[in-house]
């Protein structure tokens, strides 16, 4: 997790991700979506360092695929 008090996660914070990710799944994911409005510069070089195709796209364009997710999240855990 990242303190919300930080802009963006750190180089290390990045790397222990993608590395508690691979730990799962023996692999990392080929492409990484980021919002272009987030500010996750630090994020992106990592994953395109490990081989990870990084994509921004406007936030607008990522709530077509993030809705679902979302609102099926908010109803299992009671949210708002």
């Amino acid at each position: 997790m990242v303190p919300v008090t930080e802009a963006e996660p750190s180089l290390l914070e990045c790397k222990q991700m993608f590395k508690q990710g691979k730990a799962r799944k023996n692999q990392l994911p080929r492409e990484l979506i980021i919002p272009q409005e987030l500010h996750a510069e630090v994020l992106a070089r990592e994953a395109a360092r490990q081989g990870m195709k990084v994509v921004r796209l406007p936030e607008a364009q990522l709530q077509a695929l993030t809705r679902e997710p979302r609102d099926g999240f908010r109803e299992h855990f009671g949210g708002a």
